[in-house]
């Protein structure tokens, strides 16, 4: 049982991660259906960075309030899928349509008010899974099949 499982695990990791990105996508997509919008002011804008080295990775931060029903709010969230950046000039590009004290179209959740972007023509965390899940597919299988292959030939 456990020789089967061991042949067949590598195989189903791109698939389970698609179906993952599947099931993500289509709750993304019922929040999409709800967004409302809202005038917005861009409370704080920043660039950061996270880890050393080679692992290095660029972040931007936009904090932004605006008001639903009386309410005010306050969120942080560009896109859907929390996106990070290689060199501080991409950050740059990515944070520049967002100056601090400057107005923003804010897309909210009419269920939940709280939940609010600023872009959401981007990808989703659940298209990103979905790529990430094809990606893992046509890398994993193929080199555990050889790999497989190989260690066959030289028991034989």
């Amino acid at each position: 049982m456990i020789d089967r499982l061991k042949k067949f695990a590598p195989h189903s990791i791109g698939p389970l991660i698609i179906a993952i990105g599947i099931a993500v996508h289509a709750h993304e997509s019922g929040v999409r259906d709800r967004f409302a919008t809202a005038p917005g002011v861009v409370t704080h804008a920043e660039i950061y960075t996270q880890g050393s080295g080679p692992r290095t990775t660029v972040h931007v931060l936009v904090k932004y309030s605006y008001t639903v029903g009386g309410a005010a709010y306050e969120s942080h969230g560009i896109g859907m899928a929390r996106i990070f950046y290689k060199t501080r000039e991409e950050a740059e590009r990515a944070i520049a349509p967002y100056p601090t004290g400057g107005a923003v179209t804010v897309h909210y959740d009419t269920a939940d008010p709280r939940t609010a972007y600023l872009d959401v023509a981007g990808p989703g965390n659940g298209q990103l899974a979905i790529v990430l899940g094809v990606l893992v597919g046509l890398v994993i299988s193929p080199v555990t099949m050889l790999i497989r292959r190989r260690s066959r030939r030289e028991t034989a």
